[in-house]
């Protein structure tokens, strides 16, 4: 038996680490003894544990991560502690160097099959959602995507279904490409989900490219919501056209429809705003995402085609349908120069994405 500790660094983050919670599942079943912190530092523990594991997001998050594992080295000389997640799979020479310790890349393929411990935490006893990968894999490797590291090949999760908890409201899928696996696998995703009775959320998304007529018959029928898509790049268009169409003509109403809209990239501001008007035309919601460097922990970067005054101009405005709605982009630029939408902002109980609380560009 052994004293196991999973550690996730304080940073921002919308749900728990799921990693963490198939590990805790892992141990418990060998008997071991587990216990979860969140800290950025050391916080007492009621053992002096054998293995620690760390877990990471974002990359801009890293200093923290790095700062969290060197506290827990420091305190625990004689444990062994193991870094993962998807920050340190992106920067895993970063990771050790500051912390002497090579981290793990990838996802844990042994605790895959293994259903998340929902009782590691009080927040986690609370969630009301299941959160469950039913596939791995995409088939594009897209610059600006951590996927083709994190899942270079694709596989079906035979025991995915053990991870739905009956007493959750929801269930959230994080499959990265679940159109890429058989259909077969697809259309049992469908079933099981659709038989809970539950909302769900495929929080990825469906690739436009491989999405299909029989998928919008089938997700129209189903409590999902909302739908996703995602608009990254002008060679999707043709291929986003003809899946919204498709949802439409299966009785889906676009407005359901939200679209993933990447910007920062390669790509230009005047680029990134023919996609997400095109997006508002067809009656779906664009959703601005912002790209940062996937080998880099500062948050601030700018694309060389982008100003600042860009990068948060875009995001305020197409994020928020309430401004798309009642003005153009440019009164938009203009008023906001003028203060104006602060306080229409202020107005709103700053109920703005998590970016656009962040930064603040004058």
């Amino acid at each position: 038996m052994m004293n196991v500790l999973l550690v996730e660094p304080y940073y921002g983050r919308k749900y728990p680490p799921l990693g963490l919670m198939k590990i805790a599942t892992w141990h418990k079943r060998r008997g071991d003894t587990v216990q979860y912190v969140r800290a950025n530092s050391f916080i007492d523990v009621d053992f002096k544990p054998h293995i620690i594991y760390v877990t990471s997001l974002f990359t801009w998050d890293l200093p923290v991560v790095v700062s969290t594992v060197n506290t827990f080295k420091h305190r625990f000389p004689n444990a062994k502690i193991k870094i993962g997640g998807v920050g340190a799979s992106a920067m895993p020479e970063y990771v050790k160097e500051k912390t002497g310790i090579v981290p793990h890349i990838g996802v844990l393929k042994n605790i895959d099959d293994v259903p998340p411990d929902y009782t590691i935490s009080e927040e986690t006893k609370k969630l009301d959602s299941s959160l469950v990968f039913t596939s791995r894999g995409c088939p594009h490797k897209c610059d600006y995507c951590i996927v083709k590291t994190l899942e270079p090949k694709q596989y079906i999760i035979k025991g995915w279904a053990k991870s739905i908890d009956s007493s959750k409201k929801k269930t959230v899928l994080f499959d990265n490409n679940i159109l890429y696996s058989p259909d077969e696998h697809v259309k049992k995703v469908f079933r099981v989900l659709g038989e809970s009775g539950k909302p769900f959320d495929i929080n990825s998304g469906f690739d436009v490219f491989l999405f299909k007529k029989h998928h919008a018959k089938g997700i129209a029928e189903l409590p999902i919501k909302p739908i996703r898509f995602a608009f990254d790049k002008k060679s999707q268009e043709k291929a986003l056209l003809r899946s919204v169409a498709q949802c439409v003509d299966a009785g889906i109403d676009p407005d359901k429809i939200r679209v993933f809209v990447l910007y920062n990239f390669n790509d230009t501001p005047e680029d990134a705003r023919y996609r997400a008007d095109k997006v508002i035309s067809l009656g779906c919601k664009p959703f601005a995402m912002r790209y940062r460097p996937l080998d880099d922990w500062k948050k601030d970067y700018i694309a060389p085609q982008w100003k600042p005054q860009d990068v948060v101009n875009f995001a305020y405005y197409y994020n928020m349908p309430v401004v798309w709605n009642t003005m153009s982009y440019d009164k938009f630029v203009n008023e906001r120069k003028e203060n104006v939408f602060e306080k229409m902002r202020h107005q709103l109980n700053n109920k703005l994405p998590k970016e656009q609380q962040i930064l603040d560009v004058k």
